[in-house]
């Protein structure tokens, strides 16, 4: 901070201390002045004081008079302050209940009927889960008992969800507060990808080393006006920029409701072995219906064949369907996601997986799979899809996202001595990659992962022999 914020937050300390005395626990600072990117002209001061017991009215009129006094001389978007009791901080209680809160945006409220404003300003607020998380990670005592003595940890849920909120309506609003919400997003994603609990400003920063060229130009702009500068925006670039993180973030919010996860590389006699065949028996029991997807969506006679052999291949080991649908370019929206709601298991066929990815996205099924308790099986692309990335190596060799119902990266088709070998070696230097073999499987129920026949660990360029534990150690390491 500069100065003449320090000044003001100490003049807060001083104060607060005479109107609260021995109520008084702790000060504690956060936001953009502990992450090291204050900037008097966007920033701030946040601050959250914790006391032992309720504070009276008369107490809080002392208190917010002197907030309002200090917010005259605060940096142009002012002082933000919760009170809250230290019963509500550790254990960490979420919804977080508060006895007293201000910012500048209240400012009139008060002055006009600060009665009202004192009887009415209390209550929960979800904000205060970032907050406390930011105190937790790199936040400031200003005055009163130790960080770690005063907040407990607040679980990953209750963060993701405060954070969430701040940003679900970015495709909206993005239009009218791009530079906060292009920097909110990455930040966001930041910490569902590595746990790093960033800035604005630093989030900007891992977005331009770990989102696509793409979106650099955006991030570029929004991190220039974040520092004073005054870009001109491509507001179609940005609602793009919105929509893209938005479906990445709420992908990985999803939890895994598949009663199984069935990931196969291939079949090349089109027949299931016993091995493959047990674990499907274990767990289909109910077969109204079954759907396919398509990875060649405008090859409808193809499609028709593929999903009348594949059922076939179930019902020569006893797991007949009693209806089969696939979805392709013939499937309308509404129809596609009632087919999703309704079936007993959805089978991703191979094929093209761009193709896929994206006949699931124009459908908007995407969402629909997620929460979807039907067993879900992928054959060749339609496996590759399930994962967050799929290495694809043909053209222009690169990751791109998919489904993420898993967090495995994973290629189809292995064999030794193929094309691609020294592009997936290359491209595991980012992403460890499960090179598969025809006639295997990953299977994943909940937090168990088993595999099936032959697969190999692609990772930093070397190939090497993989376990169910190291599956499941991949699968927790790329979602985090």
């Amino acid at each position: 901070m500069n100065t003449s914020a320090e000044k003001l937050t100490e003049e807060f300390v001083r104060e607060s201390k005479w109107i609260l005395g021995d109520n008084l626990v702790g000060i504690y600072l956060h936001g953009s002045a502990v992450m090291g990117c204050f900037n008097p002209l966007k920033s701030d001061i946040d601050l959250l004081v914790v006391v032992e017991n309720d504070m009276p009215d008369e107490t809080k009129r002392a208190y917010m008079d002197m907030v309002v006094a200090l917010n005259a001389h605060a940096p142009a978007k002012g002082i933000e302050m919760s009170v809250v009791k230290r019963e509500v901080c550790k254990p960490f209680v979420y919804p977080t209940p508060f006895v007293l809160h201000f910012s500048a945006m209240h400012l009139g409220w008060y002055r006009d009927n600060p009665d009202d404003y004192i009887k009415k300003m209390n209550g929960t607020d979800k904000d205060l889960a970032a907050h406390v998380t930011v105190i937790r990670t790199r936040g400031v005592c200003l005055y009163g008992e130790p960080v770690a003595d005063v907040f407990g940890a607040v679980p990953a849920e209750d963060y993701m969800d405060s954070i969430w909120n701040d940003i679900c309506d970015a495709e909206d609003d993005i239009a009218e507060d791009t530079m906060y919400l292009t920097l909110n997003l990455a930040r966001v994603y930041a910490w569902q990808q590595e746990g790093k609990v960033l800035s604005k400003n630093e989030g900007g920063e891992w977005g331009l080393k770990n989102l696509p060229e793409k979106h650099h130009e955006l991030l570029r702009k929004a991190l220039s006006e974040y520092r004073g500068e005054t870009p001109e925006y491509d507001i179609s670039a940005a609602k793009e920029y919105a929509c893209a993180m938005l479906r990445l973030i709420g992908n990985n919010m999803q939890p895994m409701n598949a009663a199984l996860l069935g990931l196969f590389s291939g079949f090349p006699y089109r027949h299931f072995n016993d091995a493959l065949a047990d674990v499907l028996k274990e767990n289909l029991p109910k077969r109204d219906l079954i759907v396919f997807i398509s990875a060649d969506p405008e090859n409808y006679e193809q499609n028709d064949d593929d999903r009348d052999g594949m059922h076939e291949m179930l019902a020569e080991i006893g797991l007949a369907f009693a209806v089969k649908h696939v979805i392709d370019r013939r499937t309308g929206k509404d129809e596609a996601a009632k087919l999703i709601q309704e079936a007993d298991c959805i089978w991703l066929m191979g094929g093209e997986p761009t193709w896929q990815i994206k006949l699931i996205r124009d459908l908007g099924i995407d969402t629909e799979l997620h929460r979807s308790k039907a067993v879900i099986l992928g054959v060749s692309a339609g496996s590759m899809n399930l994962g967050r990335n799929v290495a694809y190596i043909w053209d222009d060799p690169h990751f791109y996202e998919a489904l993420g119902l898993t967090n495995i990266t994973i290629k189809a088709h292995y064999q030794e001595g193929e094309w691609f070998i020294p592009r997936l070696k290359e491209m595991s230097m980012t992403h460890p990659i499960v090179a598969m073999e025809d006639m295997s499987a990953i299977y994943v129920k909940g937090d168990r992962i088993r595999k099936v026949g032959k697969m190999h660990l692609i990772d930093k360029g070397e190939i090497g022999a993989i376990t169910d534990e190291k599956l499941k150690e991949l699968n927790h390491r790329e979602s985090n």
